[in-house]
């Protein structure tokens, strides 16, 4: 009446890390497969005593493996995370060598504990960059804007643009609180708007995909979305779009100084930009690794997972290596 223990690390996913009983189903092995608790175990058919104590009858997690968590266990595999991110410019994010070599070492623990690995290796889109975005004003005066001033917005297509910049019901001075601007937050912001032009943008209200998606539905060839301009909205930051809708054209985040530069100048006249961004989506090969006990009951199967990458940014010790330690 044992459990038979599987082990899951997804390349990415929403979760930390998580221990589930489940019936085993034809979509158990898969990536991001159902793992739904078992609804329809009979309550009382539970292991008699001296199980692994894995789980018990109540779904709780035993004592036996409690008490086999270790501090020391749990840092010596952070330790080896870390050290990962170290050779790969401080990051172990799914499409990069650091992952690569996040996935060899999950390997290496799982067969050196006797169990029976298989790397499951697919396809996903991925977002990429390669050099950093560049903004300028070329007309009536040159006028190019600071790199720390300006990024990204993940999920934006790549594009090399000079146009006219056209402002989109800004907000100017900003309101008292954040999110007084709704500027490109409906169709109608953009009635009239000319074909081809650049849409100066800001942030507030609806999400940054709505606003790209809006613009890019007028006709616009690329989107400078600039931040609000209250205290803790004056910077550019890490913004993202929508990864099930990305934008056909370029988006580019920028601090509020650029954006309030830029609608001066547009208050004089008019005023042209060259916008390039060097980004794109990418179909990219990853892998999930699964691990298998072959001991046990095969129709009580106990499933560990946790995401075993990290974020582009850093080392992903905290999410998840903290839930991959676990496993």
């Amino acid at each position: 009446m044992s459990r038979r223990l599987s082990i899951l690390f997804l390349a990415t996913t929403a979760c930390g890390a998580g221990v589930v009983e489940t019936k085993p189903t034809a979509d158990s092995g898969r990536a991001g497969g159902s793992l739904a608790p078992d609804s329809d175990a009979d309550p009382d058919s539970g292991p008699p005593g001296g199980d692994s104590g894995v789980v018990d009858d109540t779904g709780e997690v035993g004592p036996q493996l409690a008490d086999a968590v270790t501090l020391e266990a749990l840092t010596g595999h952070l330790d080896a995370l870390q050290a990962i991110a170290d050779t790969h410019a401080d990051t172990r994010q799914t499409f990069g060598p650091g992952y690569a070599d996040s996935v060899a070492y999950a390997v290496s623990v799982f067969e050196a504990a006797g169990y029976t690995v298989q790397q499951q290796t697919f396809t996903v889109a991925g977002f990429e960059e390669g050099d950093p975005p560049q903004l300028t004003q070329t007309d009536p005066s040159s006028a190019p804007f600071g790199g720390d001033q300006l990024r990204t917005l993940t999920y934006s297509a790549g594009g090399d643009v000079r146009a006219p910049l056209v402002a989109v019901d800004l907000v100017l001075p900003p309101g008292p609180d954040a999110n007084s601007s709704d500027s490109g937050c409906q169709a109608a912001d953009f009635d009239g708007f000319p074909v081809g032009a650049v849409a100066l943008v800001q942030r507030g209200t609806c999400t940054f995909g709505e606003k790209v998606a809006f613009a890019e539905a007028a006709g616009a060839s690329a989107v400078v979305l600039f931040n609000e301009g209250q205290s803790g909205r004056q910077s550019v930051d890490s913004w993202t779009l929508d990864p099930g809708a990305p934008p056909g054209i370029p988006a580019l985040g920028t601090s509020f100084q650029v954006g309030d530069t830029l609608a001066t100048a547009l208050g004089t006249g008019a005023v042209e930009v060259h916008v390039v961004v060097d980004a794109g989506i990418e179909e990219r090969p990853v892998t999930n690794v699964l691990a298998e006990l072959e001991v046990g009951d095969p129709d009580r199967l106990v499933v560990v997972g946790a995401h075993l990458d990290s974020v582009a940014a850093g080392p992903g010790i905290n999410d998840n290596g903290s839930g991959t330690a676990f496993v």
